[in-house]
């Protein structure tokens, strides 16, 4: 796909920003810096937009749904709540991913979100310098040099949306012998074959759910017990459309699913024999198959930024992060798109951000737009004021309508500021940035409880004090009732207003 504004934009200097990445992280972020009327240099090494999805899911079908919205009308919640995989934009700009799809149902393939996410930059009108490669980085005279085959950029900000598609896999003794979740290839390949699996994750329950009709035996392995979304109640697991392997080994179908940690895979007589540990207690299992697939996740692309002290957890696999993003230990490096999911948040009752996928993102891509654009260049948005009489009004509205909230229990807040003015709709935010915050202030966030219900939480701030309140669940998630109306305002009463 060609740029929309002539053939090589962007070419190397200086920026006041550079942008790395034209998955739906950078294509997300670009569209919203550009909105705040920021200069920047976009980058990419890929040919077109896309990122990882022009090349993962190995099966294609995504697991995130494209819903197409009911017609608006009183009460309706906006488009964003039924299409997932929507990059926020203008209606001018917004390309809803359900209109792409031609085969039936609700979840794209990646080649039908490959063709949304070119048609956004298209229409949206985004430059990207296409094929242009980020191979190393220094700092200068207090700025980043980021060193390409073109030439060097130069910028006091820089948005990494690298993504998280670097294979990873774990320090066991002949993992070299296991074929990685990229390298699967034809399903049919493996017909009458004994396959192992290690990972319990997504991927790991993709490819068993794939091989099932052809292998002769799949085994799935990993540590600790089988988590499903649909028993956790939250994204802390596989997707439950994910289960066909586990009903298989449930009621006896000749697939396996095993608590089990792998400590070794050995040649023997060209077969492969890996040594398994079962459950806690570790009582060995010896397991002979004919292909070990390492379904072990995914690493960040990062480059050379180790180098320069950048700060790494989860085993190097993730960039520490601020509440906005940016990185612990480098300021002025943010991280956009999949790589968010480095900021944990409070992960209440064990319950994770959406941070990973586009559902999730792209709400922090909005809050992150907005706090670069206040922090590094002083651009301050606009902030609506809002009547007390109205805030109940407001702040149950949000509850029950907002997909931000909703996307991101327990992650995101809708938050109202108390200023010399009145009160400010101070937007989208962090829930860790504003329990940590000073100032009278309060916010509202959608949460799952510790019974797994799903129910609004108000937070007031006073001065650095904060007070948690939570409001009654609801079947049908919404909270603009009567009876939750008498709730807020129960909460409300003695709070300054103005």
């Amino acid at each position: 796909m060609a740029d929309v504004v002539g053939a090589r934009p962007h070419p190397p200097g200086e920026y006041p920003i550079v942008i790395v990445g034209s998955g739906p992280g950078g294509l997300q972020i670009a569209y919203l810096l550009r909105r705040s009327g920021i200069t920047f240099a976009h980058i990419s090494r890929d040919p077109e937009p896309g990122g990882m999805f022009r090349t993962l899911p190995v099966f294609d079908r995504l697991l995130s749904w494209s819903k197409p919205a009911p017609a608006p009308g009183p009460g309706v919640r906006g488009e964003a709540w039924y299409d997932w995989n929507l990059l926020l934009a203008d209606d001018a700009h917004r390309v809803a991913v359900s209109d792409m799809m031609s085969s039936p149902g609700i979840f794209p393939s990646r080649q039908e979100l490959s063709r949304a996410l070119a048609a956004f930059a298209e229409r949206s009108r985004l430059t990207i310098r296409y094929q242009c490669e980020w191979t190393g980085t220094r700092i200068d005279q207090g700025k980043f040099v980021l060193e390409t085959a073109d030439g060097e950029y130069r910028s006091k900000v820089v948005v990494l949306a690298t993504g998280m598609s670097l294979p990873w896999f774990p320090k066991v003794p002949g993992i070299e012998h296991a074929i990685g979740y990229a390298e699967i290839g034809d399903p049919n390949g493996y017909r009458n074959r004994r396959v192992l699996i290690i990972g319990k994750e997504n991927s790991g329950f993709e490819i068993a759910d794939e091989l099932l009709p052809y292998a002769g035996q799949v085994v799935v392995a990993g540590p600790g017990p089988t988590r499903f979304t649909i028993t956790t109640g939250s994204f802390a697991g596989s997707r439950a459309r994910f289960d066909q392997t586990y009903e298989d080994h449930v009621v006896g179908g000749g697939s396996a699913v095993l608590d089990a940690s792998i400590t070794s895979i050995q040649t023997k007589s060209g077969e492969l024999l890996a040594d398994l540990r079962l459950g806690e207690i570790g009582r060995p299992l010896p397991l002979v198959v004919d292909d070990v697939v390492a379904a072990t996740g995914f690493t960040s692309e990062l480059g050379d930024l180790r180098s320069l002290g950048l700060q790494t957890f989860a085993r190097d696999r993730l960039p520490a992060q601020t509440p906005f993003w940016e990185s612990a230990s480098i300021p002025g490096i943010y991280f956009a798109g999949t790589l968010t999911q480095a900021a944990r948040g409070l992960r209440k009752h064990g319950v994770p951000s959406t941070s990973a996928s586009i559902q999730g993102f792209r709400y922090n891509a909005q809050i992150q737009a907005r706090h670069i654009a206040e922090q590094h260049f002083g651009v301050t948005p606009p902030r609506s004021l809002i009547d007390p009489p109205q805030l109940r009004g407001f702040l149950l509205r949000a509850a029950s309508r907002s997909a931000g909230l909703m996307s991101q229990k327990g992650y995101l807040a809708r938050v109202v500021a108390m200023k010399e003015g009145g009160l400010t709709h101070s937007g989208l935010q962090p829930l860790t940035a504003f329990l940590d915050g000073e100032g009278s202030a309060l916010a509202v966030a959608v949460e799952v409880g510790s019974d797994r219900s799903i129910q609004p939480v108000v937070y007031l701030r006073q001065a650095t004090r904060v007070s948690e309140h939570i409001l009654d669940p609801h079947p049908l998630h919404d909270y603009e009732s009567d009876d939750h109306a008498r709730q807020l305002d129960s909460i409300l009463a003695g709070w300054p207003l103005r």
